[in-house]
């Protein structure tokens, strides 16, 4: 192979080392980037309270598209699945296994099925044509089912579970509820 050719392999080479370490950066600050609100939040039941804002927020942007834009609709339904996805991870594998521990079986078991039903929708709105006129329909069902949701674990659930959690308890759930939302972000 002359000089020219083995010139070119080198080039491809380093063009692709580089495009693989800015994919790795690109990942890293995405990551850093949806952990934000963690970061600044402290602990678990503030975190949990700014991604339900957060997600609340996702569905009115939604229902203020046309029907004739499918494309914002698409990616703001795939951006309320991951706001969903990741928080449904945090409250599934850490919080609602706590609430057991601590007593608050019922409460946990009824949470987790509201979350099976958030499942059920998303996949229901990913299926739907997202300009069919019962499509925006869906999507109001939809948040008040996730508003309802909300309310429960702020008002009524998450205080209540909070009062039993000693300070170092607190700590220990937030730093874990922290790791297992990196593994979605």
């Amino acid at each position: 192979m002359g000089q020219a050719g083995r010139g070119g392999l080198g080039a491809a080479a380093g063009a692709a080392a580089v495009g693989f370490i800015a994919g790795v950066a690109a990942n890293h600050a995405r990551k850093a980037a949806i952990q934000g609100i963690e970061a600044t939040k402290g602990d678990w039941f503030e975190v949990l309270k700014a991604e339900h804002k957060l997600v609340d927020g996702l569905f009115d942007k939604i229902l203020a598209t046309g029907d004739n834009e499918t494309l914002k609709r698409t990616k703001l339904l795939l951006a309320l699945e991951q706001a969903l996805g990741k928080h449904a991870l945090q409250e599934e594998d850490v919080v609602y296994p706590h609430l057991r521990m601590v007593g608050i079986e019922a409460e946990s078991k009824a949470l987790s099925s509201e979350h099976a039903d958030i499942k059920t929708y998303l996949h229901e709105l990913e299926q739907t044509p997202k300009d069919d006129p019962k499509w925006l329909a869906r999507v109001r069902e939809f948040q008040t089912l996730v508003r309802h949701h909300v309310q429960e674990e702020e008002t009524e659930i998450y205080p209540r579970f909070k009062e039993k959690l000693s300070a170092e308890e607190n700590g220990k759930l937030t730093a874990r509820m922290h790791l297992e939302g990196m593994k979605l972000a």
